[in-house]
């Protein structure tokens, strides 16, 4: 491994660690990017994060170009060789990262070093995307410029003030308003926005109550709990890799964090857990009329092969409804009357099925030819109508599909304002919307 003096890069791919920083080539932008390794899933595979875009992705060791001069370490690994690497970070970068570690000291050591606490890990993570100079935006979405990133937030200047604020308040583009528009296609509800929550940190997962949304922020592994005018009322923590939430009939939530269910009480005290080791990964929750709660399961660990299944968590039983088709790449399930709708964003589809696990339709994907095979179904709301709203996550789109599964084209809104919509759920005419880049969740009054 070893050629005029150097390290053949080969020879050391397969010592890559949990936490160092790589350079890929991310197969969806066709660009080299920096990411983090997450986690090693086999011999030659990886969950890594980009570090740019907060998007987790399985890669292969040839997707990794290099390794990254600026790796995430502990302090021993700095103070064992990082300083010492010829071709590590410069100076002030190095002094950013020990003054970090020094300053968060004592709540490394109560809480787990850097490579495992979540919390100050994308802290860190996200200080690093700011340098003294750069131009941002705050929650006012007002114009302000870094002056200096510090290893509790980061310096701005706003009107010859200057203030420290959490580099999560902050954003590199302005958020954009938007008016109340009225389709001119009469079959396609028109839509007035009437509540906007920003500042929400990557939101995917979204449920409610009576009363309160819970909004579910990928990027800091918490979930908000909001009423529904929009006041903020508590946020609760500590979920690792937080994907989905469901407030279910009977009290309490089923929430998916790290591919586990988990079922808790109102509060979010844990009740019930089914690790993804024995019972297998879990994506996307629903819940029927008659409190069954249904999810797609992939049980094994040799084969892509994914089930609808249905899940009695308390006593820990999960039986298989259907074998979903090859290829498949599902991740959120929707349940409105009877009827079970899968988004699967690897084949560009929506897949209906009944509760008894029968395969009702295929909604492949309709729209401009030139979007094809790119579009990405993410959340799924239906109205009572009969009418339903697919999230299009790579167009910044919302789509509208009749009560006969036909496509009838899109919600009049500007891509700004639908920015990656994720999650979706709808509380009566109003459709509420997930927007996982846009930071926010805005509230729709459908104008039927």
């Amino acid at each position: 491994g070893v050629e005029n003096g150097s390290q053949n890069f080969e020879t050391i791919a397969s010592d890559f660690e949990v936490n160092s920083m790589v350079l890929v080539l991310n197969s969806n932008t066709g660009q080299e990017e920096k990411a983090l390794i997450v986690e090693k899933v086999g011999v030659d595979d990886y969950l890594v994060l980009f570090i740019e875009t907060e998007e987790d992705a399985f890669i292969k060791t040839k997707d990794i170009v290099k390794p990254d001069s600026m790796p995430i370490v502990d302090n021993k690994v700095i103070m064992d060789g990082l300083i010492a690497n010829s071709e590590g970070p410069e100076k002030k970068d190095q002094l950013h990262l020990k003054d970090f570690l020094a300053h968060h000291d004592k709540e490394l050591k109560a809480n787990g070093h850097l490579s495992v606490n979540t919390k100050l890990k994308k802290l860190y993570l996200e200080l690093e995307k700011w340098k003294t100079g750069d131009i941002a935006y705050n929650s006012k979405n007002e114009k302000v410029q870094v002056t200096e990133v510090l290893p509790t937030g980061v310096k701005v200047s706003n009107k010859n003030e200057i203030q420290e604020l959490s580099p999560f308040a902050l954003s590199k583009m302005p958020t954009q308003n938007v008016e109340s528009r009225v389709s001119s296609d009469k079959s396609i509800p028109g839509v007035e926005v009437i509540l906007t929550i920003q500042d929400l940190l990557k939101p995917f997962g979204l449920t409610m109550d009576d009363d309160h949304i819970y909004i579910a922020s990928k990027k800091i592994d918490s979930i908000f709990k909001y009423s529904k005018q929009g006041k903020f009322i508590q946020e609760y923590g500590n979920f690792t890799l937080l994907q989905q939430i469901l407030h279910l009939k009977q009290g309490g939530f089923a929430i998916i964090s790290q591919e586990r269910l988990l079922v808790t009480d109102d509060k979010f005290n844990m009740m019930k857990k089914l690790s993804s080791k024995e019972f297998g990964k879990f994506r996307g929750l629903a819940q029927d009329e008659n409190r069954r709660i249904y999810s797609i399961n992939k049980r094994s660990k040799t084969e892509e092969v994914r089930d609808i299944v249905h899940v009695d968590p308390m006593s820990g039983k999960v039986n298989v409804l259907a074998r979903l088709p090859e290829g498949n790449g599902c991740g959120l399930i929707t349940y409105f009357q009877g009827r079970l709708y899968l988004s699967d964003i690897e084949k560009n589809r929506v897949l209906v099925y009944s509760t008894g696990g029968t395969l009702l339709s295929t909604l492949d994907f309709e729209g401009p030819e030139e979007d094809k095979p790119s579009y990405q179904p993410c959340g799924i709301a239906v109205h009572s109508s009969g009418i339903f709203f697919v999230a299009d996550f790579l167009h910044n789109r919302i789509k509208v599909y009749g009560p006969d599964r036909r496509h009838r084209g899109y919600l009049n809104l500007p891509a700004t304002q639908t920015m990656r919509p994720s999650g979706m759920i709808l509380d009566g005419d109003t459709l509420i919307i997930n927007n996982y880049w846009g930071n926010s969740t805005i509230f729709l009054k459908l104008l039927f």
